[in-house]
């Protein structure tokens, strides 16, 4: 038996649910004072997407970042030893070096440009 067309051209669109999923969307529907299937075509409409060309993109960059970012980390840790060791005589220049590589590798790790070492810095 051939399949009655519906006069209005529209697409029906199943998906399964457990019984608590149903309940929770019905709850947030009447809550909403709509339909279940308006609450679900503006879910849909305004979901946020992303691709996945998109998420290995900033997988890398994540990547690069985290690698910089313990780069830091490394550079923190070996100052905080420097002075820890050497509280008597801790060395200004370098401390002062220490430094500098600290704020090039975070300028490094987030693309930003020369400002964030500050001015008295360089000098």
């Amino acid at each position: 038996m051939a399949r009655r067309k519906h006069p209005d051209p529209r697409r029906v669109f199943h998906i399964r649910l457990s019984n608590a999923e149903y309940a929770d969307i019905e709850r947030k529907a009447q809550d909403a004072g709509v339909t279940m299937a308006d609450l679900m075509r503006t879910a849909c409409r305004e979901a946020i997407v992303v691709s996945q060309t998109d998420t290995k993109v900033n997988a890398g960059e994540l990547r690069r970042q985290n690698y910089l970012l313990a780069a830091i980390g490394n550079n923190l840790n070996q100052l905080a030893r420097h002075v820890n060791t050497h509280k008597q005589d801790a060395d200004g220049l370098t401390l002062a070096l220490h430094l500098r590589l600290i704020a090039h590798d975070i300028q490094k790790a987030f693309s930003l440009d020369g400002e964030l070492i500050d001015e008295r810095a360089r000098s």
